[in-house]
Order: C-alpha cells, then sequence, then structure tokens
C-alpha cells in the first residue's frame, strides 16, 4: 500500500498512469507521505551489477535478471528486493511501473549476496481494446528499486514475437533465486546485452 500524505490526494495508487501522479492538471499534491514497498532497516543495503539475462525475450517467455545486495551497515538487516516492470509504449494507457517480483533476505554486516529473478512475461498482460487479456512485442524497461519510486538500476527488454494472448496455463508467479555473489548467472552470456536491431 503507499501511505497517503493528505486526504486530497485519494484514491491513489501507485499503479497510476502518468497523469495520475502531479502534473499542472490539478494543484493537489498526489506524492504519498510513504510510497509503496517502502521500508525502513536498522541498516543499510548497497546494490549493484544489475543485469537482465537477454535483451531479447519472446513475448510467452521468461525475464531474467539478477542483482547483488550487500549489507553496507554495521549491524545485521532485512531488506525486500523489488523487481519493477514498466511498458512505456502500449496500446492502452499503461502505469509508470509495476511490482513483478520480490525477495525478503536478511544480511549481517559486510555480508551480500546474488537475488536472480525469472518473470514471466505473463504478469506484464493488460486488457486489450478488444477485452482479451494479451501481452505486446515492443520494449520494457525493468529495473531492481527500493520502492515504487526509488529507482536504483533499469535495463531494456524488447518482447519479440507477435501479440501474445493469454490464455491463462502461462506461469503467474515470478521465481526467485539467492546464492553467493561468486555464483555465476545461469543464463546463456552469449544472448546477453544483444541490442534489438
Amino acid at each position: 500500500m503507499s501511505l497517503p500524505r493528505g486526504a486530497g490526494g485519494q484514491p491513489y495508487s501507485y499503479l497510476h498512469p502518468p497523469l495520475g501522479g502531479a502534473s499542472s492538471v490539478t494543484g493537489i499534491d498526489t506524492a504519498p507521505a510513504a510510497r509503496y514497498g517502502f521500508g525502513l532497516s536498522y541498516t543499510e543495503f548497497a546494490y549493484q551489477d544489475f543485469a537482465v539475462g537477454a535483451r531479447r525475450v519472446d513475448v510467452a517467455d521468461v525475464i531474467r535478471c539478477a542483482v547483488t545486495v550487500r549489507n553496507a551497515g554495521d549491524r545485521g538487516g532485512a531488506e525486500v528486493v523489488q523487481v519493477y516492470a514498466s511498458d512505456p509504449v502500449a496500446s492502452v494507457t499503461r502505469p509508470l511501473a509495476q511490482l513483478v517480483a520480490f525477495e525478503r533476505i536478511f544480511l549481517e554486516p559486510g555480508e551480500s549476496v546474488r537475488v536472480r529473478f525469472a518473470v514471466p512475461t505473463r504478469l506484464l498482460a493488460f486488457t486489450g481494446r478488444d477485452g482479451r487479456r494479451l501481452v505486446e512485442p515492443g520494449a520494457i524497461t525493468v529495473g531492481v528499486r527500493r520502492d515504487a519510486g526509488d529507482v536504483i538500476s533499469e535495463e531494456t527488454v524488447r518482447l519479440t514475437g507477435a501479440v501474445h494472448h493469454v490464455d491463462g496455463t502461462e506461469p503467474r508467479i515470478s521465481t526467485v533465486t539467492v546464492s553467493a555473489p561468486s555464483v555465476a548467472d545461469t543464463w546463456d552470456t552469449s544472448e546477453t546485452l544483444e541490442e534489438s536491431a
């Protein structure tokens, strides 16, 4: 949930489109006191080496990404690693960002882990103008954030192929693995960072 700053800013959802945020259309400040996904800890966490498994992914496949998280403070603490995605160009207006995966981790001072996510493209589906759920080809932004508005790092992934109509058989839950940073990412590195033509 998002913690509102004032009653005048309601209703509010972090899933708002561009015009749902602060703009010159209204003088009411819609910025929440605490954004969706916001949280505090007794220590600090550093994020580094965010990467995606491939720059091109089929519209009916899985987007893979990973990030290294380190406890940069002097005491142990928990952190919720959050992955958000956005579709800047679609046939209907889409949210600025939507949570597609997360994992809660506990790290001792100086400890670090590599957190890997496998996000089914089905989580990016929306209802098209014909009333059917679909995933469209095109550029998708995937990134790790501290909350819905605090972007740490982002990458662009291009979904390829024809429009995919979701029939309900696709995976609906992202999977997460946590391991030591020394463990190599398991995706095919020959596809990593291949730019679309």
